[in-house]
């Protein structure tokens, strides 16, 4: 099926949409490193690929979650500001100890609170989070916490404070006295927020934010998901203005939902094109309330963990129990031997009916095809292993239907901004490298809470 020339115009404008103006806007961002951030951070984007045997990143492990572990939910984390019923939701995920996030808070979100927050519009989110960076960071996001123990109102005069003198409790060695006395000028109750800190009673709801920003891919911060649409980066008053414009100008009423699919500017979404035109080939229920598009490469490495450790037990969890619809699209970066053959031979499974046979077993002897100087015969033999019919597969590999599907599916992936595998859409949110199993859990649990009417189960 050849891609409509149109559809590839409106898909490309979808997705530029407000990105385009904003480009090179950015004030920066503070950056934490790997190990607060989630599981493959370092592969964001092309080294998803690239990178593939450094360090840890892409690793996937199974069997984290335990019966005590909480699931996230969008209601029970972060501080709302604004009416619930506004079309626009933000979700902000700063850390304290940041300069950028400082700057933000004191300079841009003054003036997108009064003009879209207080008038209705917006409803804003603020998420502390922790990059582990800055000096007694961990301390202040736990003294915002223990602030927003007695209620909203104090934690935000505990936020302004925390900001504003930032300077002085990240250079101080006893931080708790110093955010104490903060407490008791903003008319905290301070016995009360003094047992908080001494205690630790709000140390599990840190972690609870620090988890939903892993979830959503933060690597550094100030981090915001614009109603859909994640951008890192501290953007100038006038540049979140004229999105924020933008976004209003398409929606039609209240919104109830924190991870919208990102906007479309009227045309198809990338979820509806695909759906449409056949591509991909999907397990769950097609009626489920989420969706996952993902993007992989047959030879990425980090694919085939991904493949093994970590989508089984999703499946199971969320595919079987009717949560997700998967839809698996193969792609080729270009840059592993044998990948494009390899692909086209999945396509070649699934003009009989077999094509998740043949991605399990491409993934489980990635070794041995990879090596292969004349990878067709290794591939028929593992075809029939599966049970194909070897004459038909044969012709497939030789005809041309099978590759021009597979180029159509790197046309998409590549106007979908996909740079690295595996890249995944959910709900069109977009996830760049294997996220570990913890992780993605909290994602798809996100997803659920963010939906109308519905929450994760415990």
């Amino acid at each position: 099926m050849t891609l409509n020339r149109i559809h590839r115009n409106r898909l490309a404008g979808a997705l530029s949409l407000a990105m385009a103006s904003l480009a090179g806007l950015l004030l920066s961002a503070c950056e934490g490193r790997g190990a607060v951030g989630r599981a493959g951070a370092a592969e964001s984007g092309a080294p998803a690929a690239r990178a593939e045997g450094a360090g840890d990143g892409g690793e996937t492990k199974a069997g984290l979650q335990g019966p005590s572990r909480p699931v996230l939910d969008f209601g029970r984390i972060g501080y709302d500001q604004g009416s619930p019923d506004a079309p626009v939701k933000v979700v902000e995920i700063s850390d304290f100890g940041c300069g950028y996030c400082r700057v933000f808070n004191q300079e841009v979100f003054p003036v997108l609170l009064e003009e879209f927050i207080e008038s209705g519009r917006v409803q804003w989110k603020f998420v502390p989070f922790v990059l582990g960076i800055f000096p007694n960071g961990d301390k202040a996001a736990l003294a915002g916490e223990c602030a927003g123990e007695q209620g909203l109102e104090p934690f935000l005069r505990m936020r302004g404070r925390l900001f504003s003198e930032q300077a002085g409790w990240r250079d101080t060695q006893d931080p708790d006295e110093f955010f104490a006395r903060l407490a008791k000028e903003e008319g905290l109750r301070e016995g009360r927020f003094r047992r908080c800190l001494e205690d630790g009673q709000r140390a599990e709801q840190v972690q609870l934010d620090i988890r939903l920003g892993q979830a959503l891919g933060t690597q550094g911060t100030p981090m915001f998901i614009v109603d859909g649409l994640p951008l890192s980066g501290a953007l100038p008053a006038e540049s979140f203005r004229r999105l924020l414009n933008l976004l209003l100008a398409e929606k039609a009423g209240p919104s109830r939902d924190w991870l919208p699919p990102p906007p479309t500017g009227g045309n198809p979404s990338m979820a509806s094109l695909i759906l449409s035109m056949g591509m991909g080939h999907g397990v769950g229920s097609p009626d489920a309330p989420i969706h996952i598009i993902e993007f992989s490469d047959f030879g990425c490495g980090y694919c085939r963990v991904f493949q093994e450790q970590t989508r089984p037990l999703l499946v199971a969890e969320y595919v079987d129990t009717g949560k997700v619809r998967w839809t698996y699209i193969p792609f080729v970066l270009g840059i592993f031997p044998n990948g494009d053959a390899a692909a086209v031979a999945s396509e070649c499974g699934a003009e009989q009916g077999l094509f998740e046979p043949l991605r399990k077993r491409l993934y489980q002897d990635q070794p041995g095809w990879r090596n292969d100087g004349d990878p067709k015969p290794f591939f028929a033999r593992i075809a029939e292993e599966e049970g194909l019919d070897a004459k038909r597969f044969s012709e497939c590999l030789e005809g041309e239907g099978a590759s021009a599907r597979i180029q159509e599916n790197n046309r998409m992936g590549q106007m979908g901004g996909v740079r690295g595998t595996p890249a995944f859409f959910v709900n069109g949110f977009p996830v760049s490298g294997a996220l570990g199993l913890e992780a993605f859990r909290d994602l798809l649990d996100l997803e659920m809470s963010s939906l109308p009417g519905r929450r994760p189960t415990p």
